[in-house]
């Protein structure tokens, strides 16, 4: 079951990328050089939510699983088509894309046990 999780997480995360590449770049934003580091950045935004840890492993949890599920990607794409925002819709394709590729290395939605508990199993140097 773990191993289709991880699979499915990779394909999520190519096809994810496969639709950036395919998106249109109609801002004046999107030069190669700034596209590049805005697509590094965006990447990362879910991770931000470690930050939450600090207030130990439950509250931590909740905030990085918040950010770490499909439709908190798949919303700003929503809110970015609609409103011809395209960098929600880019913000949103690399969430989706963040969190697939997550999932395909094994870290998996975090249990208030503690960060290295997933639902894909636990991780870490003594599993």
């Amino acid at each position: 079951m773990i191993v289709w999780q991880r699979i499915e997480g990779a394909i999520i995360a190519v096809m994810a990328l496969v639709l950036l590449s395919l998106l249109p770049p109609q801002l004046p934003l999107f030069t190669p050089d700034l596209l590049l580091w805005l697509i590094v950045i965006l990447f990362f935004v879910p991770d931000m939510s470690l930050i939450a840890y600090i207030g130990g492993p439950k509250l931590g949890a909740f905030f990085y699983n918040l950010m770490h599920l499909y439709p908190s990607g798949v919303a700003p794409f929503f809110v970015g088509l609609v409103f011809g925002n395209n960098i929600a819709v880019a913000a949103g394709v690399l969430m989706v894309a963040h969190v697939g590729a997550e999932r395909a290395v094994g870290f998996g939605l975090k249990s208030s046990r503690g960060f290295k508990y997933t639902h894909l199993g636990k991780f870490g140097k003594d599993t």
